[in-house]
């Protein structure tokens, strides 16, 4: 990492670009097919959610309502993420970012090593 920081950002600059040509519809099309057919979800709704049932003769309208604001939730944490990525994405896009992002990784791996080659068993 710290030898080839500069290859590197330079590479950065073309893999960034290509990223960009992934259209939102398609990302969302895959997010939700993976979602949907993902069994997973489906246990968790079926094994939790009716632990949380208030009304016995309710526990499937009480898991309904309970599964649309774990949705409203998460729907509302991933738009700030994936805002927040979108954000990341332009700076990290820069090559003196990368530069820098390698040589601190660069350095904490150099760093273990040594800590890890000098300690006592």
């Amino acid at each position: 990492m710290l030898r080839v920081r500069r290859r590197r950002a330079e590479a950065s600059g073309a893999g960034a670009a290509s990223a960009r040509g992934i259209r939102a519809r398609v990302g969302i099309r895959e997010g939700l097919v993976s979602n949907v057919l993902n069994p997973n979800t489906a246990l968790f709704y079926l094994a939790l959610l009716p632990q949380f049932a208030v009304f016995p003769g309710r526990v499937l309208t009480d898991s309904l309502i309970l599964a649309g604001v774990h949705f409203v939730i998460s729907f509302g944490w991933l738009a700030l993420l994936s805002v927040l990525v979108d954000r990341a994405q332009r700076l990290l896009a820069r090559p003196r970012v990368w530069q820098a992002l390698d040589l601190v990784a660069g350095s904490t791996l150099v760093a273990f090593g040594l800590r890890i080659a000098l300690a006592r068993r």
